[in-house]
């Protein structure tokens, strides 16, 4: 997958949950891309708050939405779920902090920068990051196969040179089943 595309499937909901770490604890709040570029995925947050803080101090965080029709949950008769129809996208990896002179520099050359330049000069504690080299993936299903013929399709990616694993089996030379990254 390339950048504008995992961009456009987190934008089919508005908002989506971030993951940081404080000291050893997990955090996680909600917030939004607001763009992106060839360089990678563009979010904002005020440098008075705790999130600030984390993404600072570990330069990581974990993103995930999921977006699926709104139809609530059922259970069959055996009690199993039966999950409407939709996807889910993750995203984890490292951020850094762009300087408001870069992203000025952006911004007069694609107007989609336009809109952090002002909410910066409107809030002058608002600061803008990038997810630059980061991994994940979208899972889409369909567990009924009401409209797709397939029940769980996922397509894992990475950006900036981040590595990530294939899912599924792999058998080992002793024919032992060893379930690796699934």
């Amino acid at each position: 997958m390339e950048i504008k595309e995992i961009y456009e499937a987190f934008e089919k909901v508005h908002s989506y949950s971030f993951a940081t770490v404080n000291s050893d604890f997990p955090e996680i709040r909600i917030a939004h891309f607001l763009t992106y570029d060839e360089e990678g995925l563009y979010f904002q947050t005020m440098n008075t708050k705790p999130f600030y803080e984390q993404l600072i101090k570990n330069k990581k965080v974990a993103v995930c939405s999921l977006v699926s029709e709104n139809i609530p949950v059922e259970h069959d008769e055996e009690g199993l779920s039966n999950f409407p129809l939709g996807f889910f996208i993750r995203v984890n990896g490292y951020v850094k902090e762009i300087p408001f002179e870069v992203l000025k520099e952006k911004a007069s050359k694609d107007i989609r920068f336009n809109a952090l330049i002002k909410d910066i000069e409107r809030y002058p504690s608002m600061t803008t990051f990038i997810l630059y080299k980061f991994k994940g993936e979208v899972f889409n299903y369909d567990f009924a196969k009401e409209k797709l013929d397939y029940k769980i399709k996922r397509e894992r990616f990475s950006i900036g040179g981040m590595e990530y694993k294939e899912a599924g089996l792999i058998i080992d030379a002793e024919n032992v089943l060893v379930v690796e990254n699934v």
